[in-house]
């Protein structure tokens, strides 16, 4: 052992043993604190994230709630635009046939009164040559005196009849 004393070599691994302990020593205490401190920062930014994906979270359901609704709300709006246009229809329908049946009305009466004013004026060229036949016929036939005597007659008649 005596031997080993001597030696520088011995010393100097001897040395460089304490040298490596005291900067292990020094460089551990330094090298675990900023581990710790890095432990430290990624815990924190963990925990942000942590937080971020709670409040992603919380947002996507209220906006997942919101689709929802407004899927429902357009659901509900395209019932009612088609219930409203299903009632459109039929209203429409109802006064087609409405006016439609007005409109038969309408013809109706005026080929009624086209018939009566046709058989009035059919009536009135009757009697207007059935008139003058009349005349024509007494003119020739009778005398002036039974002529006028009828005349008169004819005339008092039709007064009656007219009035």
């Amino acid at each position: 052992m005596s031997e080993l004393l001597n030696d520088t070599s011995f010393w100097v691994l001897i040395a460089f043993c304490c040298f490596v302990a005291l900067v292990w020593k020094k460089a551990s205490a330094a090298l675990a604190k900023g581990l710790d401190g890095r432990i430290e920062t990624v815990r924190r930014q963990l925990n942000e994230a942590q937080k971020l994906r709670e409040e992603a979270q919380i947002l996507f359901d209220q906006y997942e709630s919101q689709r929802l609704d407004s899927d429902k709300t357009a659901k509900e709006i395209i019932e009612n635009a088609n219930a409203l246009a299903k009632s459109i229809r039929e209203q429409a329908h109802e006064e087609a046939a409405r006016i439609a049946a007005r409109h038969k009305a309408m013809v109706e009466m005026h080929i009624k009164q086209a018939e009566i004013q046709a058989i009035a004026e059919v009536r009135a060229e009757a009697t207007e040559i059935s008139m003058k036949m009349v005349r024509e016929l007494i003119q020739q036939n009778l005398d002036d005196g039974v002529r006028q005597s009828l005349f008169q007659q004819s005339v008092d008649g039709l007064s009656k009849q007219v009035n």
